[in-house]
């Protein structure tokens, strides 16, 4: 249920060296930018869950539905080139979850989660207080480290902190040594139009 970093075929070198930057360019982000995660029944009404979408491939097994918001650059410049320089990403998002915020149980997208791994790096966190429970295991998010994971499974994400956490969210392709995932959640209507919508992005992002 979680695997090494290595896996995806990349190392976590420039992510450390530069962690600073990328501090730097999520305290000073534009909050128009963030946008409400679109499946609301996962958290509670007065919790607050919003990402800054950055690629999209759906199905993630088809390279060639893969969607960069390349306008996000000029607000993220370091993160956004960060991503640009790994391989097989899937999907990249940075992951703003609120104070106090404890996902309900859930599994993700057979299209999605089935093709890939998921990988947490963390941003801005208080440590001990956010992190992910995949299969009842619960890990932490630690500044510097990856948390790879099958997104497939049953899984929570939580903030128990009173402020707000930063996490860079990527989908990886699958190594073929990892048995595909075992998700049978259909599509949403919720992620479809997060997609289409990802389709637009760029030019209201232009727009800032």
């Amino acid at each position: 249920m979680f695997y090494n970093f290595k896996l995806t075929g990349n190392n976590l070198n420039n992510w450390k060296l530069n962690l600073n930057k990328f501090q730097t360019e999520i305290q000073n982000i534009n909050p128009k930018l963030l946008i409400n995660w679109p499946e609301k029944n996962l958290y509670k009404k007065l919790m607050e869950w919003k990402i800054i979408p950055i690629c999209y491939t759906m199905p993630s097994n088809d390279i060639k539905y893969q969607i960069w918001i390349n306008s996000v650059e000029r607000f993220i410049p370091n993160i956004y080139n960060f991503i640009k320089s790994l391989k097989n990403v899937r999907t990249a998002l940075i992951s703003k979850m609120g104070k106090n915020v404890l996902l309900k149980k859930h599994r993700g997208w057979a299209d999605v989660a089935n093709h890939v791994l998921r990988c947490h790096l963390p941003i801005i966190i208080e440590e001990n207080k956010s992190g992910i429970i995949v299969s009842d295991i619960k890990k932490y998010h630690k500044l510097g480290d990856a948390i790879l994971f099958d997104d497939s499974l049953l899984h929570t994400g939580y903030n128990e902190s009173d402020k707000d956490r930063y996490i860079l969210i990527i989908d990886f392709v699958r190594p073929k040594n990892v048995p595909k995932g075992v998700s049978n959640i259909k599509s949403s209507e919720e992620l479809l139009k997060l997609v289409g919508f990802y389709k637009i992005i760029n030019n209201l992002y232009k727009s800032l």
